[in-house]
């Protein structure tokens, strides 16, 4: 509740990539929601040139540069993936840039730490917590597909993305007032 006092930008964001290892994967898109106007910036790697040895080089350049323009990031499992990822895979491609130490409210933490429910999956977080989650699911198809960055796939992709940001934003300001008030960058 500290940072909507002291009317600090929040950013609430997610990311989808194409593995779970940066090393071995990159990231497909990102949804970034300013949680005080309530706009919407989408970053897709389709809309960025390809290098030619690091397909998102300056798709994760353009995501942490936005990143690094707010006092508070908001995520799901942000902290032990999002950020992470984002950080590998600027320093495998060579970038100087990487997320700046910042706020980090990661929604999970608070799921896992002060609920007890059946699941820590955002979907069921945010039935139980909300009365229903705006989660997709993706497919095989969607992601032999976007494995050959079809651009249909890449839709669907952002399309899951930007209903993770919706739920996280939601539970965010569900639990604003249980959060602490020792708000440290990281």
């Amino acid at each position: 509740m500290i940072e909507i006092i002291k009317k600090w930008s929040i950013l609430v964001l997610d990311i989808e990539t194409s593995g779970l290892r940066a090393d071995y994967a990159h990231v497909i898109c990102a949804v970034a929601w300013d949680y005080n106007t309530g706009k919407i910036k989408t970053f897709r790697i389709d809309a960025y040139p390809e290098h030619p040895s690091m397909p998102d080089k300056y798709l994760v350049e353009e995501i942490i540069e936005h990143v690094n323009k707010y006092d508070v990031l908001v995520t799901w499992n942000g902290t032990n993936f999002d950020k992470k990822f984002l950080n590998t895979r600027a320093f495998l491609n060579g970038s100087r840039k990487m997320i700046k130490a910042i706020a980090n409210r990661d929604i999970i933490y608070f799921a896992r730490h002060r609920l007890l429910v059946a699941s820590r999956k955002i979907k069921f977080v945010g039935e139980i917590v909300l009365g229903k989650s705006t989660k997709t699911f993706t497919t095989p198809k969607i992601w032999f597909a976007l494995m050959r960055g079809k651009k249909w796939a890449i839709d669907k992709m952002v399309h899951h993305c930007r209903c993770d940001v919706r739920d996280t934003a939601r539970l965010y300001k569900r639990f604003l007032p249980y959060l602490s008030q020792d708000l440290k960058k990281k």
